[in-house]
């Protein structure tokens, strides 16, 4: 799945809104919906809504994995 990214001219981080990309920094950081919508002022439904978007632009079945793949190719900065 990696390489089908590498070879296509675009990325699905770059389809990304300001609030999905803030999102998935929180959630590599490995906050709870609660607490990423008391940090971007949002109810934590709001931010489910912003996790099944990721999970849906990036093909992926769950946050660990979108999390992995995100961190693997730099679209978020690793909190190791």
């Amino acid at each position: 799945m990696i390489s089908a990214y590498r070879n296509d001219k675009s990325s699905p981080f770059e389809t990304l809104t300001k609030r999905e990309r803030e999102a998935l920094n929180l959630e590599a950081e490995g906050h709870t919906s609660k607490v990423m919508a008391g940090m971007l002022r949002l109810s934590p439904r709001t931010i489910d809504h912003h996790r099944a978007n990721l999970l849906r632009k990036f093909e992926m079945k769950n946050s660990v994995d979108l999390v992995n793949f995100a961190v693997r190719n730099g679209f978020v900065n690793s909190t190791e």
